[in-house]
C-alpha cells in the first residue's frame, strides 16, 4: 500500500488523571476532531469523559492496528464503557492505495482488536460522511470520491449488521442537507458538527444507563 503524503495521529484524553469517571472513546478523522468537543458538552452532565483518537490511518493499513493497540490496551489502562468507531474517508481515492478488499478486511481486523482490549464495551460503528464539490451547488457531490465513500458505507452497515453491531449512520444526518454546510469539499461547518456530535451522543445513551 502507498501512504498519503501526509500522515498525522492526534491523541486526547480527557481529564487523563481521572480513573473514576466513566470513560467512552470515539475513534475517526479530521471529522472526528470536528465534533468531540461538541459531545464532551453534551455528556458534560452525566460525568461521562470523552476521549479521542483520530487519524490519517485507513483502516487495512498495519500502522493503526498498531496504534489501536497502544490505545486500548495495557500502556494506557483505561477502560471504556462505549467506543465509537468512524473510518472510512482515507486511503481510497485512487487504485494505489488501499483496495476495497483490503479496507473491508482491515474493517474486521481493527472491530477484532478493539474488542479483543476491551471486552466490556459496546462498539458503534459509524459510517462516514459525504465530499462535496464547492464550485457547485451543495447537492452536487464529487463523483468518484463519493463513489468510493457509498462502498465502504455499504460494507461497514452489511459488516455491522452480520455482527449485531449497531450503526451510526452520519452520512444519512448530514449528506446533502443545506442546513448542515461544508466549510470546504470534506470538512464541516459548526452547525454540522453539532449535529454530528447530537447522532454521535444519541447512538451512545443506551450504553450509558
Amino acid at each position: 500500500m502507498d501512504r498519503e503524503y501526509y500522515e498525522w495521529d492526534n491523541f486526547w484524553w480527557e481529564k487523563a488523571g481521572d480513573r473514576k469517571c466513566s470513560r467512552v472513546a470515539i475513534v475517526g478523522d479530521s471529522i472526528t476532531c470536528g465534533y468531540r468537543d461538541e459531545v464532551q458538552k453534551m455528556l458534560k452532565d452525566r460525568e461521562i469523559l470523552v476521549d479521542r483518537f483520530s487519524c490519517s490511518r485507513c483502516a487495512g493499513d498495519p500502522a493503526l492496528n498498531a496504534e489501536l493497540e497502544y490505545v486500548f490496551g495495557a500502556a494506557c489502562g483505561y477502560e471504556y464503557k462505549v467506543i465509537h468507531f468512524n473510518n472510512g474517508l482515507h486511503g481510497g481515492c485512487n487504485d494505489t492505495m488501499i483496495s476495497d478488499e483490503e479496507y473491508n478486511t482491515g474493517i474486521e481486523e481493527c472491530i477484532k482488536i478493539i474488542k479483543k482490549l476491551q471486552p466490556g464495551a459496546q462498539i458503534i460503528i459509524a459510517t462516514s460522511t459525504n465530499m462535496v464539490d464547492m464550485s457547485k451547488p451543495e447537492d452536487e457531490f464529487d463523483g468518484q470520491k463519493n463513489a468510493f465513500i457509498i462502498r465502504r458505507n455499504d460494507f461497514v452497515k452489511k459488516f455491522a449488521a452480520e455482527n449485531n453491531i449497531p450503526v451510526d449512520d452520519l452520512y444519512e444526518a448530514v449528506a446533502w442537507k443545506a442546513e448542515y454546510p461544508h466549510s470546504d469539499g470534506v470538512h464541516f461547518k459548526p452547525e454540522s458538527y453539532r449535529k454530528l456530535a447530537e447522532c454521535v451522543v444519541e447512538s451512545m445513551l443506551p450504553y450509558l444507563k
